[in-house]
């Protein structure tokens, strides 16, 4: 056929539209596809879909001058495009396959070898959040887990062993709060102090109980039955018809959060290092996180704030 390829990205932006409207896909992943290959459109629009090269492409994403992961992104994006154009006999053969293993490493690298964090979407934190703030009416006793992991970037087993002791909150002068990781608790005993940021005092003000263990561990499983359910309330865990589980929730969401937000918001790797207790030349992570996040969304993720309707509830129950 004599498809452009602006041709065939509206179809397929059409596609993802009305499965987005429906509910079937994240506006994120829809915005993420929108903006990539308009920018490939820009380059490349006018031109049939059939008359495009695997090289060309290789080409044009090595041109961008963005992060390997990010290559990866765009590299995703476009083979979409034409994995569609294939399937639609708009292109006898998709381009793509002529690249060979060598390409795909000068475009992206080998990313396998690189330890890749997984995030949470500004989105689906406040979920996480609302579900923790629900979840004070029941007992769960997760929210200050979940705020100061999100916020703080505090492990999980840090979270499991801190007292409420451990928080220093200061009325007058709330900048100055902060939560104190002592030796006996912190991984490779580093102990540090880290700043709360502001937004996350207003959902530890949430908590039900503010003395004692930030939450409750009593067994072995306590804590992670509960954030277990916690998953189910946020959307994460879900069960299908057969009555089987899954989840798309990751071990260190929550820190990798904090991690990709905190460095994408204020730029500074070494302070990010401190707060997060790794080592200040841990470059390689922080290569990672700054390809993840931009300062957009890191402002975005550090303004969420506890919706007020739920505060009244709250309240009143």
């Amino acid at each position: 056929g004599n498809r452009t390829v602006a041709e065939v990205v509206a179809e397929i932006l059409a596609s993802k539209t009305a499965r987005q409207t429906s509910g079937q896909l994240r506006p994120r992943s829809l915005k993420d596809f929108r903006v990539r290959t308009a920018k490939f459109i820009t380059k490349y629009g006018d031109a049939p879909a059939k008359d495009v090269s695997g090289r060309q492409i290789k080409e044009w994403i090595q041109g961008l001058g963005v992060a390997a992961r990010t290559n990866k992104n765009y590299l995703g994006d476009i083979s979409e495009v034409f994995r569609y154009a294939t399937q639609r006999r708009y292109v006898a053969v998709n381009p793509l396959n002529d690249l060979v293993a060598d390409d795909l490493k000068e475009i992206h690298g080998n990313l396998s070898d690189q330890s890749e964090p997984n995030i949470l979407t500004v989105e689906q934190a406040r979920r996480l959040l609302e579900a923790a703030l629900d979840g004070e009416r029941h007992g769960l006793n997760l929210l200050a887990a979940v705020t100061l992991g999100l916020f703080c970037g505090i492990r999980t087993e840090e979270l499991t062993k801190l007292d409420w002791g451990n928080v220093t909150i200061d009325a007058t002068k709330p900048e100055k709060s902060f939560v104190t990781i002592p030796a006996g608790i912190a991984k490779k005993r580093r102990i540090r102090n880290i700043p709360i940021p502001a937004n996350a005092l207003e959902w530890l003000a949430q908590c039900g109980t503010q003395a004692g263990p930030i939450t409750r561990n009593k067994y072995v499983t306590d804590f992670r039955k509960r954030f277990l359910k916690l998953q189910v309330l946020a959307g994460f865990r879900t069960k299908d018809d057969e009555g089987k589980w899954s989840s798309t929730w990751e071990g260190n969401n929550m820190r990798h959060s904090f991690g990709t937000y905190h460095f994408a918001l204020h730029g500074d790797s070494l302070a990010t290092a401190r707060i997060m207790g790794h080592r200040a030349d841990d470059s390689v992570l922080f290569d990672h996180y700054r390809a993840l996040a931009t300062e957009e969304t890191a402002k975005a993720y550090f303004d969420l704030r506890p919706p007020v309707s739920k505060i009244v509830q709250l309240v009143a129950a």
